[in-house]
């Protein structure tokens, strides 16, 4: 009779370290993967091509004393050659934000509670 005794097999494949490296860090690597993958939406061909078709608009932020418009407008007029864009106010962006003719930029927060701690992003 054969018997196979998965102790003995664990203890061999356990001990071969290479193996067990290249292993674990396979399995880690395909963790990693399905769990970000099922957090990120990944765009679509279609979503691609509205999203060249667009016009990107920038929304400013309403805070007098903030240094992001001056750096976003550095670096939009540095870097930004994928879509035409402009600057608007968060009224503007309110009226437009439906529209599949443009794209935005903006500063957003978002909030999570962990552990009874409020975290803001």
């Amino acid at each position: 009779m054969y018997h196979i005794n998965l102790i003995q097999i664990f203890y061999n494949f356990a001990t071969n370290n290479f193996l067990m490296k290249k292993v674990s860090a396979t399995i880690m690597f395909l963790a990693f993967y399905y769990v970000v993958s099922a957090q990120i939406n990944f765009a679509n061909s279609s979503e691609i091509k509205t999203f060249l078709k667009s016009k990107t608009l920038v929304v400013l932020d309403e805070d007098p004393f903030s240094s992001f418009n001056e750096t976003l407008k550095a670096v939009m007029t540095k870097l930004w050659t994928i879509t035409p864009y402009d600057y608007i106010t968060m009224e503007e962006f309110d009226k437009k934000k439906s529209s599949n003719s443009y794209s935005f930029i903006m500063l957003s927060e978002a909030e999570q509670k962990e552990d009874g701690v409020l975290c803001r992003f």
